[in-house]
């Protein structure tokens, strides 16, 4: 619990199920991970959320403090090799000066201990992975029962409790989430924040989420592991029989032309890439070189 309210699990049961998913997204036909790729991002996965021990805000910053300060040698003896660990792990979330865009910060690849690494690639696959963490595993479901969570954090974990199943289809290069709750549940709200909202909403919501963590994640991650889609299924039951009263289904995928951004160039290049002549500029350079 901080002040933020009480968060879903964040602790060793969490660390589990994101190796869980980031195994899964790598279980292609050829496994797309070296040995010691392999055991960089499972350090990563283990630190990547240490940070909450200080509070929700910044926490994917805090890899740093608890490598230096709590776990020492404990997490290996290199520091370029520490680096790039500490590295991976924070850009699994946040942002930096208002830029979510931590991923093309990493190099693309480089050697470490004269070993070959990616660490945009790894970077992109644990934060995949934990996005799909959020199943029922993760919310308190005692909690929950007792009506002990905090109103402010309520649809985070009934949003966890109703995940019962993340599959990776890697032939239908897809994410299947397949979400069910009762009736009772459908017609209550719960806690937001400051506001309330209903489960149903909060998942078109936190799927759309999904779809736009996929979608950047591809960006590094294509084509070793090639993730098209985000498959929703919804199932509304009857809490007395269990029955299915209502079903609701849906694919979120990349669709129509891409747009233009409203800053043109600046918004697709990279900083150093955006050409800093205008047309009316390179008249006027032209002009005078002329006159010379």
């Amino acid at each position: 619990m901080d002040n933020e309210g009480y968060l879903t699990d964040h602790g060793a049961p969490h660390v589990k199920t994101v190796v869980d998913r980031a195994s899964r997204l790598a279980a292609t036909d050829t496994f797309p991970l070296t040995a010691y790729e392999t055991y960089i991002i499972l350090v990563a996965i283990h630190l990547h959320d240490v940070g909450n021990v200080y509070g929700r805000k910044g926490h994917e910053m805090r890899a740093l403090t608890i490598m230096r300060d709590v776990l020492g040698n404990i997490a290996g003896m290199d520091d370029v090799e520490k680096r790039h660990i500490i590295a991976i792990a924070q850009a699994h979330g946040g942002h930096i000066a208002g830029d979510k865009d931590k991923i093309s910060r990493l190099e693309r690849d480089t050697l470490v201990l004269q070993q070959r690494i990616r660490p945009q690639f790894l970077a992109a696959l644990l934060r995949l992975a934990d996005e799909l963490a959020d199943d029922r595993h993760r919310a308190s479901r005692f909690m929950l029962d007792a009506g002990l969570v905090p109103k402010p954090s309520e649809i985070y974990h009934k949003f966890a409790e109703a995940l019962h199943t993340v599959e990776i289809d890697h032939a239908g290069r897809q994410v299947l989430l397949h979400f069910d709750f009762t009736d009772a549940v459908a017609i209550k709200t719960f806690g937001k924040g400051d506001c309330e909202v209903y489960l149903l909403d909060e998942i078109f919501d936190l799927t759309i989420k999904t779809h736009l963590e996929r979608a950047y994640c591809m960006r590094f991650m294509y084509p070793l592991i090639p993730i098209d889609m985000i498959s929703v299924k919804i199932e509304v039951t009857n809490g007395r029989d269990y029955d299915v009263m209502h079903s609701v289904g849906y694919r979120l995928e990349d669709r129509g032309y891409p747009a233009v951004p409203a800053d043109g160039l600046r918004g697709i290049c990279r900083a150093e890439d955006v050409p800093a002549l205008t047309g009316e500029g390179l008249r006027s350079l032209l002009t005078t070189e002329v006159q010379r």
